[in-house]
């Protein structure tokens, strides 16, 4: 997905799983969105995003329940299974200014996926987390390499607002 304002979002809480297997996403600009919003399980694997600005909530948005939630748990869904794996974000923007729409690459929202063996490059967010950012949820990242990323509020390679009691595993990665 090559050019301006591109955007995907799957809002069905009973999809997937989806799956995106050697994708590039280059130069795109969602000026009032994101370009990918999850609300289902789903796989990344072998993708590229390089490039990329989002306007608000983040370029990729992973979401357990909907933004504004009054955590009652009826809109909750299962997100455990997703995977992003093998994936470079280089060079891309999250201008959002929301409290927690933060990720300059990945918004994690009260979502729980495992990130493996990616590449976070150059990365920026006017909020916090330079390249992911997480707000709920629990988060396994692993064997992950994060350079040169910058968040506007604090946490340059990841940023995260504590909410609820989440757990975050981070093994092997190097900052």
């Amino acid at each position: 997905v090559v050019g301006d304002d591109a955007e995907w979002q799957c809002n069905d809480d009973d999809a997937g799983p989806i799956t995106f297997i050697n994708c590039l996403f280059a130069d795109n600009a969602c000026n009032d969105d994101r370009l990918i919003e999850l609300k289902a399980a789903f796989s990344l694997l072998n993708c590229t995003f390089i490039g990329n600005v989002a306007g608000d909530k983040a370029m990729i948005a992973v979401r357990g329940r909907d933004w504004d939630s009054t955590g009652d748990g009826d809109d909750d869904v299962t997100t455990d299974d997703s995977i992003i794996d093998n994936c470079l974000f280089i060079n891309n923007t999250n201008l959002s200014s929301g409290l927690w729409m933060g990720g300059g690459a990945i918004c994690v929202y009260y979502a729980s996926p495992t990130i493996t063996n990616c590449t976070f490059a150059g990365n920026y967010a006017a909020r916090p987390g330079g390249a992911l950012f997480s707000y709920g949820g629990n988060i396994l990242v692993e064997d992950c390499t994060f350079r040169d990323n910058r968040g506007g509020f604090y946490g340059a390679g990841i940023g995260h607002y504590r909410q609820g009691a989440p757990v975050w595993t981070v093994r092997g990665c190097t900052f």
